[in-house]
């Protein structure tokens, strides 16, 4: 009872929770395929997203190559798209990967700008990077930068106050020493 029992259009059966609707049915097959739905027929006929599927039906899954992938909407338990968990964890980590690509960009985007300021370059100052803060990998931080977790000019702040910390005792004039009038009558 808590289950459905549907079919695709090769003959071969699925089995998703009760309730469930096209969008799930097209996870259950193929994540790429959920991504890129854009429609689907039921027992040859075009049916909304959030319509149940009951027992014994045929599901056709229509997508488009251009399809931009899921939406926002999809994940709202309030409008019925998705009812299985399975694909809801699926459309969720679809928005992780764009947001983590997106916020990479623009964090490379900006550390780099601010790194010009410095005349450097990123792959110069990684090792740094990766002492100074906290993270795993240069991508991480890269992806910190682009979330807005830490900005590009506080980074190139804290370089190029290590910079100047490296360069100071190289340039600085020794000290003076003062020496024992004693000691110089001594020679």
């Amino acid at each position: 009872q808590d289950q459905v029992f549907v079919y695709t259009p090769r003959g071969e059966i699925k089995d998703l929770l009760a309730g469930a609707t096209p969008l799930d049915f097209a996870f259950r097959i193929h994540t790429d395929i959920g991504y890129s739905c854009v429609g689907a027929k039921v027992n040859g006929r075009l049916v909304a997203p959030t319509s149940d599927l009951q027992n014994g039906d045929v599901i056709e899954i229509m997508t488009s190559r251009s399809s931009r992938g899921p939406s926002r909407d999809w994940l709202n338990p309030a409008l019925g798209f998705l009812k299985t968990h399975h694909a809801r964890v699926k459309v969720r980590q679809w928005f992780r990967r764009q947001e983590r690509t997106e916020n990479l960009a623009r964090g490379r985007a900006e550390l780099e700008k601010e790194l010009r300021r410095l005349s450097l370059k990123l792959a110069e100052v990684e090792e740094t990077l990766l002492e100074t803060y906290s993270y795993l990998s240069v991508d991480d931080l890269l992806v910190a930068i682009g979330g807005g977790e830490i900005t590009a000019h506080d980074i190139a702040l804290q370089l190029a106050s290590l910079i100047i910390a490296e360069e100071a005792p190289a340039t600085a004039p020794p000290p003076l020493s003062v020496a024992n009038p004693r000691e110089r009558d001594a020679t």
